[in-house]
């Protein structure tokens, strides 16, 4: 009877701690109520991933914090073992590393124990990985002994070898990390400076300037001599990058506003409209003045000597002196065109090559183009469809890519999204890694939008913000509140349409995303993925972007009735602008701060409403200019994007007839 009654019993227990990943692995909204039951994020954890982590804080909450160390320091290939949930946020997944890390931080006790029981027989471990040249053992080292000097070192070890193979990007990325473990003294000092070595060979000033002797493999340094090879260092790569990044502009514009003043405008360039296919949403082709669609997919890279302008169906080069067409790279118009038409397809400039998303019959695809004639060179497609911009991070080139049910036979209703590498000069791919699978919403189009910050990328797609490693290895995936497009009511279905896709926008070690279903504004650790703040609006459109002046930052946040700026730190409103008859031209920065374009009507009612600049200060939301373009006149003008170019501005202009027609006004 005892036997049958602890057989029992332990059923119940495995049944109890079983219970919370059979659920999320099955996460097919049944246990869900409201709008959530609709998320497309299909959660699916790793067996082993979830065997370790339910070992590790089983032994977290009984406070046996040795045989927790232990069972990290034991655990195998760490990189691969999956996503599992977090303890304390039900709406995030994260990797292994990240879930020991974010232990170590909320656990002292736990961080004592590893370094006071782990430390040595990590440094030996390392030792011998380091003698064999192992990178991938030192790499399962500085997560197997997180929190100890054998972790930094082995981080730093790593940052070396990337350094020495022309990958700075990922050399930050362990810099950083080492130096999280690592305290005051000579051995922070020189991480510090490879920090900030690695950060002149990207271009970047990253940290103080050198004050002691710096020691650099076999070759020894003054203070004066090191901060004259970093300068130096920094100056060449600006130098040879001068004329080979691109200023991408998305539907808010690209650049720094001008300062406010009296602007007149000259006809430049024209942007014919040929291929261009309505949107078959008949709530946006009905509002052009709330939803300008031609502007929404338009895209541009000024870049050397030329401003390339991406519609989705072609790519048209302009000589930035004359304004006249170089070349132009156009292609017939696609049956499934109009899935794809609010969504903007960018063009990178990388020394004489161009890369851009292009739309094909069969979807998206990556594409290089020569920068001096528009040749096609190659194109490569791994997946069903491209579903990023291109990301060029150093010699690298990344794009995450999606496969779609028809080719998914296994399924009829799930999308994979991946993130590939591809090599720039052939277009072959180098690495494909799988990251998050998503349910089929949208007839097979799940937009996407990343940015490559140091050694990662981070993306907004299928109301999820995730980040991984330029490996593909996820970190951290989080699922934000998310509503379906509605159907049946045009009103609310405009609203939804409204909202822009923007890119995530990282600023320090915070991310700060919303997406086209997502109402709120999110804050979030850069490292962990955790909730740092959440803002809601039931009328948001998107990010504008942030402004600092003198510490003192600003997230500008666009809405259905203007502005309004956020605080970096809380998510606090800090002032509010209602501005209406807008239209699709913005840009941000200093000198100019907030500058937008909107629509005033004449006092004359037999004159046509005139197009006009409106400049605001960032940090109080004030207005400090406004001034009336010579715009052509026409009876129901379109305008945008804002583009800027140092001391040249550029915006496209239309009319409601041919919103796809656009004359280029300087």
């Amino acid at each position: 009877m005892f036997r049958l009654w602890r057989l029992f019993a332990g059923q119940v227990v495995i049944c109890v701690l079983l219970a919370p990943v059979v659920l999320l692995a099955a996460d097919d909204g049944r246990y869900r109520r409201g709008p959530e039951r609709h998320h497309p994020l299909i959660v699916r954890l790793g067996k082993e991933g979830y065997n370790t982590i339910s070992e590790f804080r089983a032994a977290l909450s009984g406070k046996a914090y040795r045989e927790a160390c232990q069972i990290v320091s034991a655990s195998a290939d760490t990189g691969a073992l999956g996503l599992v949930d977090d303890a304390a946020d039900r709406r995030l997944l994260v990797s292994l590393p990240v879930a020991v890390e974010l232990a170590m931080q909320d656990s002292p006790a736990l961080r004592r124990a590893m370094q006071e029981h782990f430390d040595s027989l990590g440094q030996l471990r390392l030792k011998q990985a380091m003698a064999a040249g192992n990178a991938t053992a030192v790499e399962a080292i500085a997560v197997q002994f997180c929190g100890t000097e054998a972790a930094a070192e082995a981080r730093r070890w790593l940052g070396d070898r990337a350094i020495s193979g022309g990958r700075r990007a990922q050399a930050v990325g362990y810099y950083k990390s080492a130096l999280k473990t690592v305290a005051a003294g000579q051995k922070r000092d020189e991480l510090l400076n490879r920090l900030r070595l690695a950060g002149a060979m990207m271009g970047r000033d990253v940290g103080r300037p050198a004050t002691t002797p710096v020691q650099i493999g076999q070759t020894r340094f003054s203070s004066k001599q090191f901060e004259k090879l970093v300068e130096d260092t920094r100056r060449a790569h600006l130098s040879a990058i001068s004329n080979q990044q691109s200023a991408i502009s998305n539907q808010q514009g690209s650049g720094r506003a001008p300062a406010p003043g009296q602007y007149e405008v000259f006809q430049w360039a024209q942007v014919a409209a040929e291929g261009i296919k309505k949107p078959g949403n008949p709530a946006v082709s009905r509002n052009p003045r709330k939803i300008d669609w031609a502007a929404r997919r338009l895209a541009v890279a000024v870049a050397g000597r030329q401003m390339i302008v991406a519609n989705q169906v072609g790519l048209v080069a302009f000589d930035l002196r004359t304004g006249r067409q170089r070349w132009f790279q156009r292609r017939k118009a696609g049956p499934h065109d109009t899935r794809w038409a609010l969504m903007p397809m960018h063009a990178v400039v990388a020394g004489s090559r161009v890369f851009a998303t292009r739309l094909t019959a069969k979807g998206p695809e990556l594409s290089c183009l020569d920068a001096a004639d528009g040749r096609l060179i190659w194109s490569a497609n791994p997946a069903t469809y491209v579903a990023s911009d291109p990301l060029s991070v150093g010699q690298d080139l990344f794009a995450l890519c999606l496969e779609s049910p028809a080719v998914r036979s296994d399924t009829k209703e799930e999308l994979a999204l991946s993130v590939a590498s591809f090599d720039p000069v052939s277009g072959r791919v180098r690495h494909q890694a799988e990251l998050a699978e998503f349910r089929d919403r949208c007839s097979g189009v799940l937009c996407c939008r990343a940015v490559a910050v140091d050694d990662k990328i981070v993306a907004t797609a299928g109301g999820c913000v995730l980040c991984c490693d330029q490996q593909g290895r996820p970190r951290w995936l989080r699922r934000q509140l998310w509503t379906a497009r509605p159907t049946g009511n045009p009103t609310v279905t405009l609203r939804w349409l409204m909202q822009r896709h923007t890119p995530p926008l990282v600023i320090g070690d915070r991310v700060y995303a919303t997406q086209p279903g997502v109402w709120n504004v999110e804050c979030l650790d850069l490292d962990t993925g955790r909730l740092i703040w959440r803002q809601a609006f039931s009328e948001l459109v998107g990010l504008v972007g942030a402004e600092w002046q003198h510490d003192s930052g600003r997230i500008i946040v666009e809405t259905t009735d203007g502005f309004l700026a956020l605080s970096p730190d809380s998510g606090k409103i800090l002032w509010q602008h209602d501005a209406s008859q807008r239209l699709s031209a913005r840009l941000l920065g200093q000198p100019g701060g907030l500058l937008y374009a909107r629509l005033v009507e004449s006092q004359d009612a037999q004159q046509p409403p005139r197009i006009v600049l409106t400049w605001l200060d960032p940090a109080t939301g004030g207005v400090r200019a406004s001034s009336a373009l010579n715009t052509p006149t026409q009876a129901a003008p379109l305008f945008g994007p804002l583009v800027a170019w140092g001391a040249r501005q550029w915006g496209f202009f239309a009319t409601a007839d041919e919103p796809a027609s656009r004359t280029i006004l300087e």
